[in-house]
């Protein structure tokens, strides 16, 4: 397909070549193609070549713009190079430097490919050209200088090598030390011989054209001419791999270069070639329809006949470059007019000589006066613009200062405003927090109310199921007399399990209305242990063992009898209760530095996991729901402890099962 398309533009080239149409044509037809290529690599090629029609016009940079858009489309990595470094250059061309800059910057983030780095070394050494030849020559060339230096010792690749030595002769050139350039252009000129054909060209291109240069100056002109020969077959033999691709690329534009710069140097060229040069340039003057290559061959052809002082033709190729200049350089007509005057007074013919002379006057007043003209418009258009920004700055800072004093105002209303909103949202917030905390405790008190009642009734069914259940058995004759003799045994088990419940009730309820501390009075606390100890002992487990550690000396301080007697009555009840096998022991003792009652008690039993020990002093809570009970017994005891002043807690360091402890105060 992009075979077919490029078979097309080649036969509207030649179409249009042949009739003699101008380019504009050329472009129009060539764009009427587009809208039928939707690959974006067909467009590129259709870009590329109305990119070649437009060499060296601002119209060029805008063709590889869109050619750069669809390279980046078509995700094809040498047509992006391609595009980017087009663009680079050009903008470079029309001293664009940011927009130079911003291209030669996306290469660089590009992956540093073999590709990459033959454009990036083409592009730094256009760049470098470019800064040398706005007068930063001096420090340029020191800067380069530091870095060849410093790199001496350093493995380099090939291409900062090229442009390492390209740029400090660059700079010597340019402060006229053509003799010291030398050297490094020659390594440079040596470096690229082994760069690709296609890809290396420009780089090529660039270092031999100085190269060619440099020797011209020094005198070598037939080094020059064989150079400027080598830039040629450089040419050809790039213009024959592109060429299918680019039919329309313009290559005479670096032949006139080439063939110029050759007769520049004619005292180096054998005789028998100059004719063929020339003829070389009057070939691609009449075949070229570009004004600014006809331009360039008549400046050529100018500078050879006034070499050889053929006046006549030098006055010819003159006036052709008068016309061209009209369009294309007319600040540069003036000095044209000039050369006439000098070869008309070399002829002897002082009467055009004195006529030139008079228009090159004329003209140059005319472009002065033009120029005076412009200038006195611009700097009239520019007292105008500043006139109409003074009187539009002074306005805008009246605006401000009247904006500044509404804003003022605005904001002091708005402070006030957002103070009463603030405060009336902090409040309405507060109100909101505390509904939502006293719903909360309200779902809570309800939560556990259903909890309780479930519990209480299914604490209080049952042992009262057991008590009617064996008192129905009792006067059963048909049981045996020896087993309803145990009857009585377990109802009087359970009606004191149902009288517990209903003590531990009321006892929470009665404990629940107050925080006053509970009448106390010397209370002797080893009796208090021994007695509850002594009541365990009556229906404790078979498998577990009691001890009671107690010192020797009494323990008496002032405490509430019933209500301690209470809390290790459920203690204990626990530790049985939650113990298989083992042992359950009793420890008090006085700690008389920190003046305080420590009571322990400690089973062998399944534990309480380290996440529920705050849990478990809640009410109602049961950590095995199989397990008798209704969840009151260490909320109550944690009632009781604190209205005497005290503390009650699990100890963590205990693992065997588990140990409560209670501290009380010693007064």
């Amino acid at each position: 397909m992009r075979q077919t398309i490029l078979v097309i533009l080649y036969c509207f080239i030649n179409l249009f070549a042949a009739s003699g149409s101008n380019t504009d044509i050329t472009i129009d037809s060539l764009l009427h193609l587009l809208p039928n290529q939707k690959e974006a690599e067909e467009r590129y090629d259709i870009y590329r070549n109305i990119a070649d029609i437009s060499f060296e016009t601002p119209q060029e940079r805008t063709y590889l713009k869109l050619m750069y858009k669809e390279a980046e489309k078509s995700s094809n990595k040498k047509h992006l190079l391609e595009a980017l470094g087009e663009l680079a250059s050009a903008s470079l061309k029309a001293n664009l430097t940011d927009s130079a800059s911003y291209y030669i910057g996306q290469i660089e983030k590009m992956n540093p490919d073999t590709d990459t780095k033959i454009w990036l070394t083409y592009l730094h050494m256009r760049q470098f050209g470019y800064r040398i030849s706005q007068g930063d020559n001096v420090e340029a060339f020191n800067n380069e200088l530091k870095k060849h230096s410093s790199r001496k010792n350093t493995q380099l690749d090939i291409y900062s090598e090229i442009e390492n030595t390209y740029s400090i002769s660059s700079a010597l050139v340019s402060l006229d030390r053509n003799k010291e350039a030398l050297p490094y252009l020659k390594t440079a000129a040596k470096l690229t011989e082994s760069l690709p054909d296609k890809e290396g060209h420009h780089i090529k291109r660039l270092v031999t054209g100085l190269l060619s240069s440099v020797l011209s100056r020094l005198g070598k002109l037939e080094k020059s001419v064989v150079l400027n020969e080598k830039n040629i077959e450089l040419y050809n033999t790039y213009y024959n791999l592109i060429k299918k691709k680019r039919p329309i690329y313009n290559i005479n534009t670096f032949y006139i270069q080439c063939y110029t710069s050759i007769l520049s140097n004619m005292r180096g060229i054998n005789p028998e070639k100059v004719p063929i040069y020339l003829q070389k340039i009057i070939s691609l003057s009449e075949g070229s329809n570009n004004a600014f290559d006809k331009y360039n061959c008549f400046l050529a052809l100018n500078n050879y006949y006034l070499q050889c002082n053929d006046c006549s033709k030098a006055l010819e190729a003159n006036d052709s470059l008068i016309k061209y200049a009209t369009t294309i350089a007319p600040d540069n007509i003036p000095s044209l007019y000039n050369i006439n005057l000098q070869i008309y007074s070399v002829m002897g013919d002082y009467k055009k000589a004195f006529m030139a002379l008079q228009k090159a006057y004329s003209l140059n007043d005319s472009i002065n006066t033009q120029k005076s003209r412009e200038q006195l418009s611009r700097l009239q258009v520019e007292y105008g613009v500043d006139k109409l920004n003074y009187e539009k700055s002074q306005l805008e800072l009246k605006n401000k200062r009247s904006l500044l004093i509404y804003l003022s105002i605005l904001l002091f209303i708005s402070i006030v405003i957002s103070i009463y909103l603030y405060k009336s949202l902090k409040k309405e917030r507060v109100m909101k927090a505390t509904f939502r905390i006293l719903k909360n405790k309200a779902e809570e008190s309800e939560n556990m109310k259903t909890a309780f009642v479930n519990s209480i009734c299914h604490e209080i069914r049952t042992p009262l199921n057991s008590i009617v259940g064996f008192s129905d058995l009792i006067f059963d004759k048909s049981i045996d007399e020896e087993l309803r003799k145990s009857f009585p045994e377990e109802i009087q088990k359970n009606t004191r399990q149902l009288t517990t419940l209903i003590n531990s009730m009321l006892e929470v309820s009665n404990l629940n209305v107050s925080v006053e501390k509970l009448p106390c009075e010397p209370t002797d606390i080893k009796a208090i242990c021994h007695q509850e100890m002594g009541r365990l002992i009556e229906y404790i487990k078979p498998e577990i063992t009691t001890r009671l550690d107690m010192p020797e000396e009494d323990i008496i301080i002032s405490c509430n009898r019933q209500y301690l007697a209470l809390v290790l009555e459920h203690l204990l009840n626990n530790s049985n209760k939650f113990t298989e096998s083992g042992e359950i022991t009793l420890h008090a003792c006085i700690n008389k530095d920190q003046s305080k009652l420590q009571i322990r008690v400690t089973d062998t039993g399944c534990g309480i996991p380290p996440e529920k020990r705050d849990e478990v002093f809640e009410r109602f809570t049961k950590l095995d729901t199989y397990k008798p009970g209704n969840g009151l017994g260490l909320y109550l005891c944690q009632l009781i402890i604190k209205r005497l002043s005290g503390e009650i807690s699990i100890d963590p360091a205990y693992t065997k099962g588990t140990s409560i402890v209670i501290i009380l105060p010693v007064d």
